[in-house]
């Protein structure tokens, strides 16, 4: 595996010395290049690219918006970190449109490392230099939203409340009523109208109320999309699959973390998907044309856009920060009868996709691995009502 190269930029001499002195230990692994400004860190870029950019936010003359604007359209392939002190929250959602990871200093050694080590994961699982470089230099792609931000910022605090949260959701009203749709949707079964965003925020959970803003924004994206396209249809889909996946996660036994990251998977997996049809509304009518199960759509996506969707969801996941096994989940998919590795969550999830979208399909026949006929048909039990809400897919308008 090829050293890591890394380029850190910033106008202040005694910074880039700190950050040197904070990633001594990784000399080893990285190689690691430091610029005092963009024109600077743009020059070296120029003689030799690097894996991944960290670049403060304001600095004098071109700043690291601009940095960040330059690097995607002449190295979309680099992958774009923002580190800065700067506490405008308008400039850093703006800058947020251009990277793939927010940093604030102080930052603590072991966060910017596993901030970069991340996004480079995620860069060597999507592999082929053709997909890194459609992925990093399509304009349209999805930005965490404003909400969703702050929604992280309010959930990572130690003394967070409920009420913290439920005062950031009733200031998008789009998120709200999302999350109190989703709430009262069926999908968790719950006795009785939740109709306060208190009882919402305790029902689904932090995690889940930050996906639901995220998938939300993307579903309101401004991206253009063909006329036959369907996002309504899209955003059901992918609520119908993450709650079979979250309830099959449960019935196995999973932890909260578990059940958790099994919903974010189903939710999230199509956000890739609006990328790909902005960037080539063409390769999409192929697309639908082609897809009569996930692996004959997989096999159409990957000639249409030369990755998956699900491919292009797990990249943009894991440059935005989502954990590791959200990312490979949605990564593995669709897992191939042949896959004895298939982790369970994959399984999980591949099933929920064919029986939400193809309720017609067929599953994989029993191969040894761990999605068996007995196991199949025990979640076909425990889903029995959510298969009545199938949505056929591709998600084409009437």
């Amino acid at each position: 595996m090829s050293v890591l190269r890394a380029m850190f930029i910033d106008d202040e001499p005694n910074i880039l010395s700190g950050l040197r002195r904070m990633l001594r230990g990784q000399r080893g692994e990285w190689e690691m290049v430091f610029a005092n400004s963009g024109p600077e860190g743009l020059a070296l870029m120029d003689a030799q690219p690097v894996d991944v950019l960290v670049c403060d936010m304001r600095m004098p003359g071109m700043d690291g918006v601009a940095v960040m604007a330059a690097v995607r359209e002449r190295f979309p392939s680099t992958a774009r970190i923002i580190l800065t002190g700067q506490t405008d929250r308008e400039s850093v959602i703006a800058a947020l449109g251009l990277t793939q990871r927010f940093l604030l200093k102080p930052c603590r050694p072991e966060d910017l490392v596993a901030a970069i080590e991340q996004v480079v994961e995620v860069r060597r699982a999507v592999s082929e230099g053709q997909i890194q470089a459609f992925l990093g230099s399509v304009h349209a792609l999805p930005r965490p939203p404003a909400v969703y931000t702050r929604i992280v910022e309010v959930s990572s605090r130690p003394d967070c409340e409920v009420a913290d949260l439920v005062e950031v959701i009733e200031g998008d009203i789009a998120t709200a009523t999302e999350v109190l749709k989703l709430v009262n949707s069926g999908v968790f079964c719950t006795p009785h109208p939740v109709d306060t965003l208190d009882g919402a925020v305790v029902l689904l959970g932090f995690d889940a109320i930050q996906a639901l803003a995220l998938a939300s924004s993307a579903l309101r994206s401004e991206v253009p999309v063909p006329v036959s396209f369907d996002l309504d249809a899209v955003a059901h889909y992918s609520t119908v699959v993450a709650a079979m996946c979250r309830r099959i996660a449960a019935g196995e036994g999973g932890d909260r973390g578990g059940v958790s990251a099994a919903f974010l998977s189903g939710l999230l997996h199509t956000v890739g998907l609006l990328v790909q049809i902005g960037a080539n509304p063409a390769g999409w009518e192929r697309v639908r044309e082609a897809s009569v199960d996930p692996w004959s759509q997989a096999a159409a996506e990957r000639e249409a856009f030369a990755c998956t969707s699900t491919q292009a969801s797990a990249y943009l996941l894991g440059l935005w920060g989502f954990a590791e096994p959200i990312v490979h989940t949605v990564l593995e998919q669709p897992v191939c009868p042949e896959d004895l590795l298939a982790t369970p969550a994959a399984c999980a999830l591949t099933y929920a996709r064919v029986r939400v979208g193809w309720p017609g399909a067929a599953l994989p026949e029993d191969s040894g691995g761990y999605l068996t006929a007995e196991r199949a048909a025990r979640w076909d039990e425990w889903c029995a009502e959510l298969r009545e809400d199938a949505v056929v897919w591709p998600p084409v308008r009437g």
